[in-house]
């Protein structure tokens, strides 16, 4: 996919898994940011909002959401992978109408934002 060729190897960022046996659909451009990145998931999208190019945190886990807590049956827990993919993660635009040219726009923001944090 074009997109994880122009991020792989930055510091920090968690892409999409590929495996020989699975081929991700990328329904939706799913990263994690490390503090490697020396960035944060909401300064990463505050700063790619500045430049035009929409974000979305992750999911929020389901025994964090309200609606779920008053159900019968809840039990709160420790969900720290949840919480972590919750606190760190972050949707690129996508679409298959998406172009290239904008698929390289996106990626190229955030190797700025990056390069810019490392020197």
């Amino acid at each position: 996919f074009p997109v994880t060729i122009k991020l792989n190897g930055l510091p920090g960022l968690g892409l999409p898994a590929e495996e020989p046996w699975a081929w991700h659909v990328y329904w939706m451009y799913a990263l994690t940011i490390g503090p490697e990145a020396g960035v944060t998931r909401d300064e990463l999208a505050q700063q790619l909002k500045k430049g035009g190019i929409d974000t979305r945190t992750f999911f929020c886990p389901m025994g964090a959401q309200p609606c779920f807590q008053t159900l019968p049956g809840f039990r709160p827990g420790p969900c720290p992978v949840a919480d972590r993919l919750w606190r760190d993660g972050i949707y690129l635009p996508s679409s298959h109408g998406l172009k290239r040219d904008e698929v390289s726009r996106v990626a190229g923001a955030i190797r700025k934002l990056l390069k810019t944090r490392h020197g």
